[in-house]
């Protein structure tokens, strides 16, 4: 029998799956996990976990305190994750701007990309006022709950992610949540030709963000930044102003790492 071959379902290395998401589970445990709790979130053996857990041990992908019994992930998670980092030319560029933003407006700002079907969040800064958020660093969620996942799939070369959201089931996350997919085509549609997007208490009752689009030098939308806030500093009134206020510093983020904007975003 030839081992090197993939196995189970779809070609896939069934044992590479495991320890991914062995990884996966840690990566959403800030404190880690003993083994059996581990074994339980990923539906394994404690025994197949363990071997999983000990072959990325060597290779620091994970590490394991033995005074607390208690699994954690590895320096060499944060290695490999700064390559892909490092492939986006406009990381650097928003670092210093979400700051900037964050002081300015006394708010948390957030850098996002679409993922995998998932928007998935870069980077974020708490402002002054911050209540905290949800949507941390390396969270994924589903995009048509929040201002970046709606910029992102409104963008014309994510038609076909945004084709596969409204064929599926979307998930409620608040009473005003978007879970009609006619009104979220619409929604989308509005986002696209005004240049920014809107999460109305979509994500957590009680928040508002707006979000802005970065493109890069083919004029394609590539990751998206946002404002986020307490409902009550962010009225109706404030948000016209705030939207354009984080659409000028996503341009600024475009300019400086060679993106060019779509001629009706400019």
């Amino acid at each position: 029998m030839d081992t090197t071959q993939p196995r189970g379902e779809a070609g896939l290395v069934q044992s590479l799956m495991r320890g991914l998401s062995l990884l996966e589970t840690l990566s959403k445990w800030e404190d880690g996990l003993r083994l059996k709790d581990l074994a339980k979130h990923t539906k394994l053996s404690p025994s197949t976990a363990h071997r999983l857990l000990t072959t990325l041990e060597q290779k620091r992908f994970v590490r394991f305190d033995r005074e607390t019994c208690v699994w954690s992930v590895g320096s060499n998670c944060f290695a490999t994750g700064s390559g892909f980092l490092r492939q986006k030319q406009f990381m650097l560029e928003a670092a210093g701007r979400l700051r900037f933003l964050a002081n300015e407006l006394k708010e948390t700002t957030s850098l996002g990309v679409m993922d995998g079907g998932k928007m998935l969040v870069l980077k974020q800064v708490a402002g002054r006022r911050s209540a905290g958020s949800l949507l941390t660093a390396g969270t994924r969620s589903s995009p048509h709950t929040s201002a970046l996942g709606k910029m992102l799939l409104s963008a014309r070369q994510n038609q076909q992610q945004r084709a596969v959201v409204l064929a599926g089931s979307l998930t409620r996350m608040t009473d005003r949540t978007i879970v009609d997919p006619a009104v979220l085509a619409r929604e989308l549609d509005i986002t696209q030709s005004r240049g920014f997007a809107v999460d109305d208490e979509e994500y957590v009752s009680g928040r508002r963000c707006v979000a802005a689009p970065i493109f890069d030098e083919l004029g394609q939308c590539v990751a998206a930044i946002s404002m986020c806030g307490m409902k009550s500093q962010i009225d109706d009134t404030q948000l016209p102003h705030l939207a354009a206020i984080v659409a000028r510093a996503a341009a600024d983020i475009t300019r400086a790492s060679g993106g060019v904007a779509p001629r009706h975003y400019q």
